[in-house]
């Protein structure tokens, strides 16, 4: 379960970079929101359907707060849109991973968000694509932005 929590942290964080000026800086009104958990693989294994549905991430600045039903994961995050792929560095605030960082990449299409990291705090390596075979060690998680 510290697998799963920690994967979605990142995800959220992942999801929050995805709004980025050519510039590199964050414009914090279009990522300000709800981001839903439409997909959540952790390791080649889908995350069941009934704690996926419950997840969401809540970006405010260069905060966020991963939800599922049984608890919040509060962090802040850097990215770096000029790398290939763009690169996210998740910073957890509070909880067993505090002030863990966790490595990853990202991918924003309109309203879709991918992040991938792997699932161990203790990654010093970011993965090379987007993906959660089993055996990688990797998270992957999709969000689709919710709209008012």
């Amino acid at each position: 379960m510290k697998n799963i929590f920690a994967a979605v942290l990142a995800g959220l964080i992942l999801f929050a970079i995805q709004f980025t000026t050519a510039k590199g800086e964050v414009p914090k009104d279009d990522l300000d929101g709800t981001w839903l958990v439409t997909s959540w693989v952790v390791n080649g294994k889908a995350v069941a359907d009934e704690i996926r549905s419950k997840a969401s991430l809540v970006i405010r600045g260069d905060t966020s707060e991963f939800r599922t039903q049984e608890r919040i994961v509060k962090s802040t995050f850097k990215l770096d849109p000029s790398a290939s792929p763009k690169t996210i560095a998740i910073t957890f605030a509070v909880g067993t991973n505090a002030p863990k960082t966790m490595l990853g990449i990202y991918e924003l299409e309109g309203d879709v968000l991918r992040n991938c990291h792997f699932v161990s705090v203790s990654e010093t390596q970011r993965p090379k694509e987007f993906s959660s075979e089993v055996g990688s060690g990797q998270t992957l998680i999709i969000y689709k932005r919710q709209r008012k």
